[in-house]
């Protein structure tokens, strides 16, 4: 470039000075070095974004001289292990970079270096580590959590589950999953289900008692507990009341008023009157027996008028009948439980296992009286016991005031009657009854403990709480005797009867066929044991059943249906009835306990939802008693017509072999005198014999009658060594 400069001669020198001046400046000449590659790495490598198989990172760029040029690209390095075997790349060129491919909830380590025209530095940048999110969930940011997509939902173990699963479809409201970021704690429930915990999405359950639960709602911890309940209802499933009302299985929870607590009292006053009399009815039979023996009189009014009645014919069909009743109502209660109830279905199930429990909340006596599990317990367990006492009391009183060996026998026979009802009738209901006493369903499986709202319950009634206590152990004590007198007990006194039946011979064995009539005359000789399998069978279906619960409505209800088929299957081999009427009602009916546990099966097969299959399940339960009922009575007219045409047959052999032969004469529509004569003559030959032989019966009838008083007056006088 031009400039000027000068010098001067030294002092010493010439003394003068001398300028040197330079021309005008050339062109500029650009002139640009090579690149080289980066010196300096970027820095602050953050996560972005993460999903179950990519990640988003950003950096920034690097600045400064050690550039060593213009940045042009990095390259993003991610690796899962430590020796690098898998590396996952990205090149870009800018300063954000996003990794597919990835692994769902795995850690990976992350580097990103700078590059220039000369290539990529040879340092990277820090390692930061990342982590991918589960499957359909996204996290936007490195501080946040991994959130649930659109349409699904987090559980407490950070798994995203669809909303249109099997289990969550009809257990969410239409709208709970709209939104993204929705955890399990967030999930509006559809009404009629109910959560055990805040945070564990296998604890929403559907209610029992779908009406209890009959409220949209989401449940955070701190909420009360009646959030998700109907109106006035709390507690596990919804089956407790709020302060001021008491639970009706029919209506749910009712205010209870002065008005309706009086009502309710005088509900249960009638219940006891009721109870009374049945007692008392019961007691009559061995009344009557006792003051027959010592008047010495005939067979009583009540047992004329059942003579002539002919009951016989439909006495086996009823016992089936209240068999089938019994398993097919237990059935209804555990495999069909969201079935809704009414007052009529209530009574029926009341009068077929004379369940008073079930009999006092038909009749509403709630407010009155606290009616539970053990409440109803003791009201099927302690009648029975209070009946056998006064029963003994009266055995005891009559054979005080006469003592008399006919006596003793005939009050056996009408207690063993009496008590082979009642036994007949309570057996399936009081053994399941007790043996639920010690069926809990237990809330707290997984999960955090103080997560949960409830812990445990008692699955016959979700007011009672399973947690140890001196109540509990109470009643745990109190059902393992009750275990004892009743499943155990009934069944083992039926066996030593009729295992002494078998053995007898002689007089003894007369005195127990008499006893024992009730047991074995329906069947078969060598069949005489089947009154103990009918007693083991209904067990296993009511009370086995029940307990199977615990492992899901799906496993009850293939076990009722395999345990259905197989008693079918015993019955049809066996063939253990006399009536082959008898034999066919039975096996009817064990079809029906079939059909009945493959309902579920059919309303799949309709495409039936709760509401329809609630509905349609009492009607097809009722449709079932109708018809059993129907075939039953169809069975037992058919039968007594062939006992009618049977007797009317014995007595044309009676009257052909006396000595006036009887013929059938044909009927012609010309007149014949001599034919006319003929039968007018046989008609009064017949007449003769009827009135000859009503006389005889009349004999016979007081003769019975001078014997057993002439038996009493004997052993009234101490001599009993004289055969009669």
């Amino acid at each position: 470039r031009p400039f000027r400069f000068s010098f001067e001669k030294e002092p010493e020198g010439f003394g003068q000075s001398s300028e040197f001046v330079y021309g005008p400046r050339t062109s500029v000449v650009a002139i640009l070095t090579q690149d080289d590659i980066p010196e300096i790495t970027p820095s602050n490598l953050t996560l972005s974004a993460a999903r179950e198989n990519e990640i988003t990172l950003t950096w920034n760029p690097p600045v400064g001289k050690e550039t060593n040029g213009e940045i042009t690209g990095y390259q993003l390095l991610c690796y899962q292990d430590l020796d690098n075997t898998t590396e996952f790349e990205a090149l870009v060129d800018i300063s954000v970079a996003t990794i597919r491919s990835l692994e769902a909830s795995k850690s990976y380590m992350c580097k990103v270096r700078a590059g220039t025209s000369a290539g990529f530095g040879e340092e990277f940048s820090d390692t930061t580590l990342v982590t991918t999110c589960p499957e359909n969930t996204n996290r936007i940011s490195a501080s946040s959590p991994c959130i649930a997509n659109a349409g699904f939902f987090l559980t407490t173990d950070g798994e995203a589950k669809p909303c249109e699963s099997e289990v969550s479809e009809v257990a969410l409201s239409s709208s709970a999953c709209s939104t993204s970021g929705l955890s399990v704690t967030d999930l509006d429930l559809e009404a009629g289900f109910w959560r055990a915990s805040v945070s564990d999405f296998q604890e929403i359950l559907p209610c029992p008692r779908a009406a209890f639960c009959q409220k949209t709602s989401a449940v955070s911890p701190g909420e009360p507990e009646s959030v998700q309940c109907s109106e006035n209802h709390r507690g596990t499933y919804c089956f407790s009341c709020e302060e001021g009302f008491s639970l009706s299985l029919l209506d749910g929870c009712r205010e209870c008023t002065e008005t309706t607590l009086k009502d309710h009292q005088s509900n249960f006053v009638i219940l006891l009157v009721c109870l009374g009399m049945f007692i008392l009815f019961c007691l009559s039979f061995v009344g009557v027996a006792a003051w027959r023996s010592i008047n010495s009189s005939s067979t009583g009014f009540c047992n004329n008028i059942i003579e002539k009645l002919n009951f016989g014919a439909f006495s086996v069909k009823l016992r089936i009948l209240e068999s089938f009743l019994q398993v097919l109502f237990a059935f209804q209660v555990v495999l069909y439980i969201d079935a809704p109830s009414s007052f009529i279905t209530d009574i029926l199930n009341s009068i077929a296992n004379l369940d008073l429990g079930l009999l006092a909340y038909s009749f509403r006596v709630e407010c009155a009286v606290p009616l539970n599990h053990y409440a109803s317990l003791l009201l099927y367990t302690l009648p029975p016991i209070l009946l056998c006492f006064l029963m003994y009391v009266l055995y005891r009183t009559f054979t005080r005031l006469k003592n008399s060996e006919h006596l003793k026998k005939e009050l056996q026979q009408e207690s063993f009657n009496v008590l082979f009802i009642v036994s007949f009738f309570i057996y399936p209901g009081v053994s399941r009854a007790i043996f639920s006493t010690f069926a809990c369903e237990d809330f707290q499986s997984r999960g955090n403990e103080t997560d949960y709202l409830y812990k445990s319950a008692l699955r016959a009634d979700y007011r009672i709480s399973c947690a140890m206590s001196v109540e509990r152990v109470f009643w745990v004590v109190f059902a393992s005797v009750m275990v004892v007198v009743y499943p155990v007990g009934i069944i083992g006194v039926y066996s030593y009867f009729l295992r002494r039946y078998n053995n007898s011979i002689g007089e003894e064995k007369a005195r127990l066929t008499k006893l024992l009539r009730d047991l074995i005359y329906p069947y078969r000789k060598n069949r005489f044991w089947f009154e103990s399998y009918e007693l083991c069978r209904k067990l296993v279906q009511t009370s086995g059943v029940a307990l199977c619960l615990g492992y899901g409505r799906k496993a009850a209800t293939v076990v009722a249906l395999n345990l259905s088929v197989l008693f079918f299957l015993v019955v049809l081999s066996l063939d253990p009835y006399k009536s082959t009427f008898d034999y066919f009602f039975s096996l009817f009916t064990m079809v029906l306990l079939i059909f009945s546990t493959q309902l579920d099966t059919w309303f799949d097969s309709i495409d039936c939802d709760e509401e329809c299959r609630a509905s349609k399940s009492a009607d097809a339960f009722f449709l079932m008693v109708l018809l059993a009922t129907l075939v039953g009575f169809i069975c037992g007219l058919l039968e007594y017509h062939a006992e009618k045409r049977q007797l009317n047959y014995s007595l044309s052999s009676i009257f052909s072999s006396s000595t006036f032969a009887l013929t059938v004469l044909p009927m012609d529509d010309t007149e014949d005198p001599e034919l006319e004569q003929k039968r007018l003559k046989h008609t009064d030959e017949i007449d003769e014999y009827r009135q000859r032989n009503e006389k005889l019966l009349l004999e016979i009838a007081k003769q019975k009658q001078l014997n057993s008083d002439l038996r009493d007056k004997l052993e009234q006088n101490g001599d009993n060594g004289i055969s009669i």
